[in-house]
């Protein structure tokens, strides 16, 4: 049971010591493009980020084209794995 807590203990850590990256992600018809815009030290690097550039784009224009941010820890990809 104490491997299982300190197991869990030290995921949390690291996930909260790792880079962030902003993700663009368009919605089409048929599918979502996301590409992957930026890479921060903080979680809050990146959200200041996508702030700055939905101010920038207007968010009443990305929201037409039907484009959107998301920040997502380093080890996360949400294209999903690389095919061989």
């Amino acid at each position: 049971m104490l491997a299982v807590v300190l197991l869990l203990a030290s995921i949390g850590t690291a996930s909260a010591e790792c880079a962030w990256v902003m993700w663009g992600q368009q919605f089409t018809r048929t599918d979502v493009i996301q590409v992957a815009e930026g890479g921060y030290n903080s979680r809050e690097g990146c959200i200041s980020a996508v702030q700055v550039r939905v101010a920038d784009g207007g968010a009443d224009e990305l929201k037409k084209k039907r484009i959107r941010f998301a920040c997502l820890p380093d080890t996360i990809d949400p294209r999903g794995p690389k095919r061989r």
